[in-house]
């Protein structure tokens, strides 16, 4: 819904490693972050900002 509504403004990256996959992480949690960073920043379709979810397989 967030791409929709800030189209070009707003940008995802998503970058796990596999043993990540074996983990759960609750979706309320992410949500959260995400929610964060949008209600916290300033973007523009100029000066667009990433979301980048990484993991280096180690937890």
């Amino acid at each position: 819904m967030l791409t929709i509504r800030f189209e070009d403004s707003l940008r995802f990256s998503l970058d796990l490693k596999n043993p990540s996959f074996e983990k759960l992480i609750p979706p309320a949690m992410l949500k959260l972050l995400v929610e964060n960073v949008v209600k916290h920043n300033f973007f523009t379709k100029k000066k667009p900002i990433e979301v980048s979810i990484t993991s280096d397989g180690f937890f």
